[in-house]
């Protein structure tokens, strides 16, 4: 039997809802925390969101990234962070891990090729450069459901 609020009481749902928000809650404060606490990676997320709609795709060199954008830069730019890290500031409408040394922008999403049992995904970027990064095999479900228009 469900108790309502004015009882007291809540449902197992509400319960399970508010769990959940305080876990979210608890995330965002430690990724607050860690941001806060790495200089490095304060720096790169504010680049990153400075120029988001640009960015293209980023490829994992570590200690860095290197940021491939539309703003006239022959060879990117370098932040120091990795992708996990780029991985939790931005959601998946803005970049998108699509192998362990990649990241793309889904707005220069262009096709999927398939080869053999292996994928490749081609950008391109705003001069009409196509681009091909590996696709690990890992991750085409969540690409499949993010850019299905791709895979038609």
């Amino acid at each position: 039997m469900t108790k309502s609020i004015a009882t007291g009481g809540l449902s197992a749902v509400e319960s399970h809802y508010i769990r959940s928000l305080h876990e979210q809650a608890q995330r965002n404060f430690r990724q607050s925390k860690e941001l806060i606490a790495d200089a490095y990676l304060f720096d790169a997320v504010n680049r990153l969101e400075k120029n988001l709609n640009a960015i293209v795709f980023v490829q994992s060199a570590p200690p860095y990234c290197t940021v491939y954008d539309n703003c006239g830069r022959k060879d990117g730019f370098d932040v120091r962070a990795n992708l996990s890290s780029l991985g939790m500031y931005f959601d998946d409408s803005h970049l998108i891990q699509i192998h362990r040394s990649y990241m793309i922008n889904p707005l220069f999403a262009e096709s999927v090729a398939r080869h053999e049992r292996d994928y490749q995904l081609v950008l391109k970027d705003a001069s009409g450069k196509e681009i091909t990064l590996p696709v690990a095999r890992a991750r085409v479900k969540v690409l499949r459901q993010k850019l299905a228009h791709l895979f038609t």
